[in-house]
């Protein structure tokens, strides 16, 4: 009869740990719940301010879950409106999946479902598909520290009125953005990094002669990108302008079997809505190019190649030559001045404005 006090005490101790497991997962989803309330009050708040920009965005069906160590809203063919009246565009998805980590909010995982289509007020039409594409977001609401955007075997294309359409295909697409470690505050600098993998691309096919495979590596900073945020493309592009936004290029490279472009510089847009701005260029293997557009006379192209080599070296600023990576050889710079695109001291073309 002594030992029956004793051993009560040690049969809770049996049992402890398994009410305060209890007790911690009972709290674990109080707590997921309240994580889902404030994504669905965060959502909503969301939209209010999208709409108030006049961007509105509906979702049919929209569901949470992920219990108990994950929040994911999954939006059933959402549909995104913006622009004024007479000259809206619609964007839509056929899915969207938003997923967070409850011990690590401020990292979001977007995951979107194909196909997407934009109707723009012209007539034209863009359709796009994909394998997989998923952009990652990292930061705060009312401060984005850096956006990742990647997609496997993209293919787009554009429609027009007439019945002609434009097609764009890869092996894969990365976007990559981040606010300016110094610039941002002054400038609302961001970075920007474009890689286009193994692309098929009709136009520059033609343009090139080959139908080899193109990769595009885009280097750059923006300033002024604050100005996107307007409602409509050309509100943002005028708002942007008058702002003073100017756009960077270190580098922009453009490579298709043995030929390879790339341009440095700064461009902007004048007061006519017209680029203006200074293209450094440097390439190889252009002689396939000019020899097509001299009818494959092989005097002419390399008398062609000589000249634009050395109006390359002419104007290029001193020693920016020898910076060329490999085999590049430099080319006249493109300018971009009233309303006019020169090559060197060459003009040609007269362009028109933007918008």
């Amino acid at each position: 009869m002594a030992a029956t006090p004793s051993a009560r005490p040690r049969r809770w101790r049996l049992y402890a740990p398994f009410v305060l497991l209890a007790i911690l997962a009972a709290a674990w989803a109080v707590g997921w719940m309240f994580a889902q309330r404030r994504v669905l009050a965060e959502t909503a708040a969301f939209r209010q301010r999208e709409a108030a920009a006049g961007r509105v965005w509906t979702c049919p069906d929209e569901t949470v879950a992920g219990f108990p160590f994950r929040i994911e809203l999954t939006c059933r063919q959402p549909v995104l409106t913006w622009g004024p009246e007479g000259a809206r565009l619609s964007a839509s998805l056929e899915g969207l999946l938003v997923v967070a980590q409850v011990y690590q909010p401020n990292r979001v995982i977007l995951d979107a479902a194909g196909p997407f289509t934009l109707a723009l007020p012209d007539g034209r039409r863009v359709e796009g598909s994909w394998q997989a594409l998923r952009a990652s977001l990292s930061g705060r609401p009312d401060r984005l520290e850096r956006l990742s955007v990647v997609s496997r075997e993209p293919a787009w294309r554009v429609a027009f009125p007439d019945g002609t359409q434009e097609a764009l295909a890869a092996r894969r697409i990365e976007i990559q953005g981040r606010p300016h470690p110094e610039r941002f505050a002054a400038e609302q600098a961001v970075d920007v990094s474009l890689k286009l993998e193994g692309a098929s691309l009709p136009a520059i096919d033609a343009l090139a002669g080959n139908a080899e495979p193109a990769d595009l590596d885009v280097v750059a900073t923006l300033t002024q990108a604050g100005a996107a945020l307007a409602r409509d493309p050309v509100t943002a592009a005028e708002d942007w302008r008058s702002r003073g936004g100017t756009i960077a290029f270190a580098p922009f490279g453009i490579a298709k079997g043995r030929q390879k472009l790339e341009a440095r510089g700064v461009l902007a847009i004048d007061d006519t809505r017209r680029p203006f701005g200074r293209l450094d260029l440097a390439a190889r293997g252009l002689d396939d190019l000019v020899g097509r557009l001299t009818g494959g006379n092989q005097r002419m192209t390399a008398l062609v190649m000589g000249g634009l080599a050395a109006l390359g070296r002419q104007q290029q600023p001193n020693g920016q030559d020898q910076a060329r990576a490999g085999d590049l050889g430099p080319l006249p710079p493109l300018r971009f001045q009233n309303g006019r695109v020169s090559i060197g001291p060459l003009p040609v073309a007269d362009l028109p404005p933007l918008y």
